[in-house]
């Protein structure tokens, strides 16, 4: 049986399909911005990502973490 369309669900189906595009770059670029330091991703679990850091480099990861958020966030949705 096809559940019907609901005014929630169709403001509810752009918002979680871009907050997974948004997601999946996030993950890229967070790739990208680890390469040459002593940390990687080695899990996801829904929209979070699990990433192993050396003792003393927190602070740097959590920049590359931040500047690949907000980058994936401003190509996926522009401010207007």
């Amino acid at each position: 049986m096809k559940e019907p369309v609901t005014d929630t669900s169709l403001f509810c189906l752009p918002v979680q399909t871009s907050g997974a595009d948004v997601f999946k770059l996030v993950l890229y670029l967070i790739y990208g911005g680890l390469e040459g330091v002593n940390a990687r991703i080695v899990d996801t679990l829904h929209a979070e990502a699990i990433i192993k850091v050396r003792d003393g480099i927190e602070d740097q990861v959590r920049g590359i973490l931040r500047e690949s958020m907000e980058e994936a966030f401003k190509k996926i949705i522009p401010a207007q």
